[in-house]
């Protein structure tokens, strides 16, 4: 019973980072109450099967406590903020976050759960990101909150293209890396690759020049760390995969501007969604399906090819 407990507790802790990002982070104040709820009985569940309440690493404790910090701050300056219904909403989503920060933190304590945290990163910018090009791709079906400062850069959910454009970046990073990662099941290094080219497409559309460069640093970083030939083809095919979709949103001007006609912001959105499709099933061949060196062959002892 325990174990199943537990296994339980896992699968909510893996869907509390993308439900806090996406519902979290919108402009929807309704949504907060409800997910910072749900996040704090996600802790105090793994506080029951035996969890720490906090983390033992004083990196770890340093981080919760200035997140704590500006939560406190934030629900002080309700008292003389000019609009307190933001400063509340603001305080609001700083509780939801404390409390995925502390479940994940604790949920992630044992050493076997260590590995889930890059994934989970990973999949909650994959979610993010998938969230925000929902608009373009299918505008009939998805409206977003339009942000009138953002001129057409994508923002949502996390409100400002700035930050959407770091998440992507770090989602991008992860998704090379775990591509590459011949210890990981072989369908999610086939996930992360086919998700490289949306997730480098979000982060394209933030026009964040600051992200670019970021995340151009981040993919240089990891080159140097995991220079070795899978990786570096993995971090080609994420590289070579932005031109295609970059090139299919700049010529669509719909997609660029959320501008247009219904008519023909929904023929825009086949055609990027249809870019978007060709370009990851061609990722995830060249990354996975393609001839493999030689190399590759001589180690093929069954642990690295059978998953």
């Amino acid at each position: 019973m325990r174990h199943f407990a537990t296994r339980v507790h896992l699968g909510l802790l893996i869907a509390t980072a993308p439900l806090a990002v996406i519902l979290g982070a919108s402009s929807s104040p309704t949504w907060h109450p409800e997910l910072g709820i749900y996040v704090w009985l996600v802790y105090l569940a793994g506080l029951s099967l035996g969890f720490p309440v906090v983390p033992q690493s004083r990196t770890s404790r340093v981080a919760l406590l200035g997140l704590l910090a500006l939560t406190a701050l934030t629900g002080i300056s309700i008292l003389w903020a000019p609009d307190r219904g933001t400063a509340s909403n603001n305080f609001t989503q700083l509780l939801l976050y404390m409390g995925a920060a502390l479940a994940f933190v604790s949920g992630l304590s044992k050493f076997d759960r260590h590995r889930l945290a890059e994934p989970a990163a990973w999949a909650t910018a994959a979610a993010a990101s998938l969230y925000s090009l929902s608009e373009r791709v299918f505008p009939g079906l998805f409206t977003l909150h339009a942000d009138q400062i953002a001129f057409g850069r994508l923002s949502q959910p996390l409100g400002y293209w700035n930050a959407m454009g770091a998440l992507s970046g770090v989602g991008l990073v992860l998704a090379a890396r775990l591509a590459a990662d011949r210890e990981l099941p072989r369908p999610l290094r086939i996930t992360a690759t086919a998700s490289m080219p949306f997730i480098s497409l979000a982060l394209w559309l933030t026009f964040s020049r600051g992200a670019l460069v970021a995340t151009a640093a981040g993919l240089a970083a990891l080159a140097a760390i995991q220079f070795n030939r899978t990786q570096i083809r993995s971090l080609t095919v994420a590289i070579v995969g932005l031109f295609p979709v970059a090139l299919a949103a700049e010529s669509l001007e719909s997609v660029r501007t959320l501008a247009g006609s219904p008519s023909g912001r929904a023929s825009d959105g086949l055609i990027l969604g249809g870019v978007i499709l060709l370009t990851s099933m061609a990722s995830v061949f060249i990354n996975h399906f393609a001839t493999p060196h030689k190399s590759e062959n001589a180690s093929r002892t069954g642990s690295d090819w059978d998953k």
